[in-house]
């Protein structure tokens, strides 16, 4: 699947979060990053909790982990790039604090307030 796909099948996703992240609507530049978030956070989703299709009364929970997954992507990008995170800085003493913002995630692609919100997954047969 392209990027492109991966942006017209998630296009209502990627709108609602637009709005949660206070996006400016004719500010596209975001989407393919947010499309690729929110495809990661669906499978994350899927495969913690052993569904085969997704259960939308949990659609909150896809939306917390796409934003913590975009977070976390714009940040990493940034330092990549060698931008630096500064949260505090003073002139006088020649004082800087730098800042990794990211968003813990767990083994399982989840953060804690997405796992406290899913169901307990099912049991796994072998």
């Amino acid at each position: 699947m392209s990027l492109t796909d991966l942006k017209t099948k998630y296009q209502t996703e990627i709108l609602d979060i637009r709005i949660l992240l206070s996006i400016s609507g004719t500010d596209t530049s975001n989407d393919i990053p947010i499309a690729l978030s929110v495809d990661k956070a669906y499978k994350a989703i899927l495969k913690y909790t052993g569904w085969d299709t997704f259960n939308s009364d949990y659609i909150t929970a896809v939306y917390s982990l796409a934003t913590a997954y975009f977070n976390n992507d714009t940040v990493n990008t940034k330092t990549a790039k060698g931008e630096r995170l500064i949260t505090q800085q003073s002139q006088g003493s020649r004082s800087a604090t730098y800042s990794n913002a990211t968003i813990s995630i767990d083994s399982d692609g989840l953060t804690n307030e997405v796992k406290a919100a899913l169901p307990l997954p099912k049991l796994k047969v072998l």
